[in-house]
């Protein structure tokens, strides 16, 4: 089953006949909905939806890696536990906290 987000009023009419099996949708929307749906209710859709994205796709901190290609400084400062992507730029006088991820600039 899919799920779907109703942020818009001018999308009620195909809200209706939605085949989704659950909707992330404001309160004044829930009267709206197909009796076969699941409703996340909540006051700003487009923010439930980014906290449930979070849920499915968590930020992980790697190791520390430090790529071979990327250019760093040597007045920069790397904290502990850094990721530097491939090819990215730190400049003079950078200073980078401890687990932070830089990727390509």
């Amino acid at each position: 089953e899919n799920i779907g987000m109703l942020h818009s009023k001018k999308y009620i009419p195909e809200f209706k006949n939605s085949l989704a099996g659950a909707c992330i949708l404001a309160p004044q929307h829930v009267q709206h909905a197909p009796e076969h749906m699941h409703l996340l209710v909540h006051e700003n859709p487009y923010k439930g939806f980014a906290l449930i994205a979070q849920l499915f796709y968590p930020i992980t901190q790697s190791k520390k890696n430090i790529a071979s290609t990327a250019h760093i400084a040597s007045s920069a400062i790397i904290g502990q536990d850094c990721c530097i992507a491939h090819n990215a730029f730190i400049g003079e006088n950078v200073r980078i906290g401890d687990n932070c991820s830089i990727g390509v600039n």
